[in-house]
């Protein structure tokens, strides 16, 4: 078990440096209006689409 955990973390503590990079890159070229928008819609529907898996399997 504590194996999956020290993986869980490896990955999601190399990913922030990824995304850190891709925002930095994303504001740069877009208004950071703008990108908010675009991020807040598109966390927005993957929780709907996990909304909607959600209710799928509780049926």
């Amino acid at each position: 078990m504590s194996r999956v955990f020290s993986i869980v973390s490896l990955i999601t503590k190399g990913g922030a440096p990824l995304g850190a990079l891709i925002y930095g890159l994303m504001i740069d070229k877009v208004e950071i209006h703008i990108s908010a928008m675009v991020i807040a819609i598109v966390i927005g529907l993957i929780s709907l689409r996990y909304v909607k898996k959600l209710r799928q399997q509780s049926v």
